[in-house]
């Protein structure tokens, strides 16, 4: 635990000092880290062992979980609209603007195409990025694994879209 909670204070600092990247990118690089020093401590204290196996995957579970929450909490539209309501009362009709479809939509765009998984042609048109074919090939195996077999999702694009 004292691992984790050093590793999400490092990530605390990194996201003020604004450094490049995601937090996600941040927090599994500093997670990784801390991570392998914790696993070099217990290697050297006890060896390789079902106890060093079990704290490995104990750690990698508690910073999956603490990835899940902080990126469910950061796509929240009622975190987003609470923590924006904590700086001083908005009328409604702002806060209906705010949220409307629309500018949620180019929200999530902007974010895609800041994290390079798409990308917008000088026409308009939205495409892939070679990262984000990679993702969303990532996501196809995935549906295969899992038998999830809607024809329409993860649809595999045509090669050779990406500019």
């Amino acid at each position: 635990m004292a691992y984790l909670g050093t590793a999400i204070a490092v990530l605390a600092v990194a996201c003020r000092l604004r450094l490049p990247g995601t937090s996600v990118h941040k927090f599994v690089l500093i997670g990784g880290i801390a991570g392998c020093v914790m696993l070099a401590q217990l290697y050297l204290e006890g060896g390789l062992g079902s106890g060093l196996i079990a704290t490995a995957l104990c750690y990698a579970f508690l910073c999956e979980l603490y990835i899940f929450f902080f990126t469910m909490v950061g796509s929240s539209i009622s975190a987003s609209m609470l923590l924006r309501l904590r700086h001083g009362a908005l009328p409604e009709q702002t806060v209906a603007e705010r949220y409307h479809p629309k500018m949620m939509v180019e929200e999530r765009i902007g974010n895609l195409i800041q994290v390079g998984l798409m990308q917008r042609t000088p026409a308009g048109i939205l495409i892939l990025t070679p990262q984000g074919d990679k993702l969303n090939s990532t996501f196809r195996r995935l549906q295969l694994f899992f038998r999830h077999t809607d024809p329409e999702t993860f649809r595999t694009p045509a090669r050779g879209n990406f500019r």
